[in-house]
C-alpha cells in the first residue's frame, strides 16, 4: 500500500509543482535549519533542526608501524583510518553522485525517499527542467580582528557566492533575481549567515 502512494505522488508531480523550501541561519554558535517539501499546498515532509553539530571527524587516527617489522606494512598503516571519516566521505560521495545524476531538485527529492523507492527518481529527474527558484536570499556578515583579514575574507566570500549563484543560474530559472549580500563587520570576530 505505501508503494502505491509514492507512485501516485510521482504521477501527480507531472501535473502539479512540488515546492522545496530551504532555510538556514547561523549566528554565533547557534544554527537553525528548516527544510520543507510542499505538494498541492500540503506539507508532505518537514524537517526542523534547531542546533546542528558538525559531522566532520574530530581527528584522523593512523597507526604507525615500524618498517623493520616486514615488507608491505607501510601501505597497511595508511589505510587504517577511523570509521567516522569513511562514513562522512561516503555520505559526501552519495550526495555528489546524486547531484550529478538528478540535479538539485531531483537530489532533494531523492534524499527524502526511503531507499527502496529511490529507483523511481529517474522518472522525477526529467521533471527538474521545469523547476524554478521563486526566491534566493543569501546574507552573510563576516568580521575578523584585523581589518585587512576582513577585507580578504570578504573578497573570497564574494567569489564563492558568485560561483555558486552562476552555477544555479546556468541550470535553473529564477522568478526573481537572487539577493546576495555580504557585509563586513569591523567590531570583532563574527560570522553570521542566512540562506533562504
Amino acid at each position: 500500500m505505501p508503494s502505491i502512494i509514492y507512485i501516485l505522488l510521482l504521477l501527480l508531480a507531472f501535473f502539479f509543482p512540488v515546492k522545496f523550501h530551504l532555510h538556514y541561519h547561523h549566528q554565533s554558535k547557534d544554527d537553525f535549519f528548516l527544510f520543507e517539501m510542499n505538494f498541492l499546498g500540503l506539507y508532505i515532509w518537514r524537517r526542523q533542526v534547531p542546533y546542528l553539530e558538525s559531522n566532520l571527524p574530530k581527528e584522523i587516527k593512523q597507526r604507525q608501524i615500524d618498517l623493520a617489522q616486514g615488507p608491505g606494512l607501510e601501505q597497511k598503516s595508511n589505510r587504517e583510518v577511523t570509521d567516522e571519516l569513511n562514513s562522512f566521505l561516503s555520505n559526501v560521495f552519495e550526495i555528489s553522485s546524486a547531484l550529478k545524476k538528478y540535479g538539485l531538485g531531483g537530489t532533494l527529492f531523492y534524499l527524502f525517499l526511503p531507499r527502496k523507492y529511490r529507483r523511481w527518481v529517474n522518472v522525477a529527474a526529467k521533471l527538474e527542467g521545469k523547476g524554478r527558484f521563486t526566491r534566493l536570499v543569501w546574507r552573510t556578515v563576516v568580521g575578523k580582528q584585523d581589518p585587512a583579514a576582513t577585507g580578504m575574507t570578504m573578497g573570497l566570500l564574494w567569489g564563492i557566492k558568485g560561483i555558486a549563484t552562476s552555477f544555479l543560474q546556468s541550470g535553473y530559472v529564477f522568478k526573481n533575481p537572487p539577493r546576495i549580500v555580504a557585509i563586513p563587520s569591523f567590531t570583532g570576530t563574527t560570522w553570521e549567515t542566512l540562506l533562504d
